[in-house]
């Protein structure tokens, strides 16, 4: 289940952009991040519109930064009026989304502590197949049999969710 994010984040918010990068690696998840993914010289805009094109998860990381950036703006509009993209908006300051994505929930993070958890309720709403493989692989990779039991609580609460796949 490969998945591709474009991460969208004002420039003063590139810190939680780098460790929200670094979970959704830990996932197995690929995304782009534009202060470390385009490289010198290249047309910066052109590659944005690319890579928002390649991606199945649009994770927009909503701030009064962000509200005030066109481009943050512009970016999270082109991801909603894209079909087959997930728009997953995290706060980071209480900042509620706007524009073509103010009908989405957005879920409120700590900036300082964007972990897999905080990401979880964001990705069983927006991707309930992969929050349900993350928290199996969670379970399998447990190690103790205990432990296998602590992870399968995560689970539980989405039982009735889930299909036959």
């Amino acid at each position: 289940m490969a998945h591709y994010a474009f991460l969208s984040y004002q420039t003063a918010d590139k810190e939680p952009a780098r460790r929200l990068k670094r979970v959704l690696a830990d996932i197995g998840v690929k995304s782009f991040l534009a202060h470390e993914d385009i490289d010198v010289s290249e047309e910066w805009r052109l590659k944005i519109l690319e890579e928002i094109g390649k991606a199945d998860m649009f994770i927009c990381l909503l701030s009064k930064n962000y509200l005030k950036s066109p481009w943050c703006m512009q970016e999270s509009g082109i991801a909603a009026s894209l079909t087959g993209v997930s728009v997953v908006p995290l706060s980071l300051d209480g900042t509620k989304p706007k524009g073509l994505i103010s009908h989405i929930q957005s879920v409120k993070v700590d900036p300082d502590e964007i972990s897999l958890e905080t990401l979880m309720p964001a990705l069983l709403k927006h991707d309930f197949p992969l929050a349900i493989q993350i928290l199996i692989d969670q379970v399998a990779s447990a190690g103790t049999f205990r432990g296998a039991e602590a992870e399968f609580e995560n689970i539980l609460p989405h039982i009735p969710r889930m299909t036959d796949e």
